[in-house]
């Protein structure tokens, strides 16, 4: 029997998921994953994490040049998750594209606000993928508005 299999709630609530959104067989695979495809260009991919027991959403966002200002931006960006949603930017060593990733806690989702935390996913991935074909002159400028950090006590 596989990893997955053996977790309920993580096979339960990518179903309920799954039908929420109009997709009544989208389960994990033997693996533990699934994949979502948004406009036929984002990919998004949900893994359940089994040592956390949480469920990961991470997608591809593009790749850019060795340069030093483009890195500094990601790197700005994901200063207390500002600038991504609560999600983070990283870089896949193998083939050097950026990668977005979100952890949620399966005890703190359902298929509602999975649908809705996916939606922000998405969102987020596009404009970071549209950051990244601004070509080799990249600004500064960060896709998103900064939120407060807020304080702390």
């Amino acid at each position: 029997m596989t990893e997955i299999i053996e977790n309920l709630d993580a096979q339960k609530l990518i179903a309920d998921f799954g039908k929420s959104i109009g997709i009544d067989t989208l389960s994990f695979d033997a693996f533990g994953c699934c994949m979502l495809a948004f406009d036929d260009d984002v990919v998004v991919n949900i893994a359940f994490e089994r040592a956390n027991q949480r469920l990961l959403f991470f997608g591809y966002v593009g790749s850019v040049d060795a340069a030093m200002k483009p890195y500094r931006t990601l790197l700005k960006s994901n200063f207390y998750w500002r600038a991504t949603g609560g999600s983070t930017l990283s870089l896949d060593q193998d083939d050097g594209a950026i990668c977005l990733t979100k952890p949620f806690a399966i005890s703190e989702m359902d298929a509602q606000k999975m649908t809705q935390e996916l939606e922000v996913f998405v969102a987020n991935i596009e404009k970071w993928r549209d950051w990244t074909k601004e070509g080799a002159d990249f600004q500064e400028l960060i896709p998103q508005e900064k939120e407060p950090i807020g304080s702390f006590v």
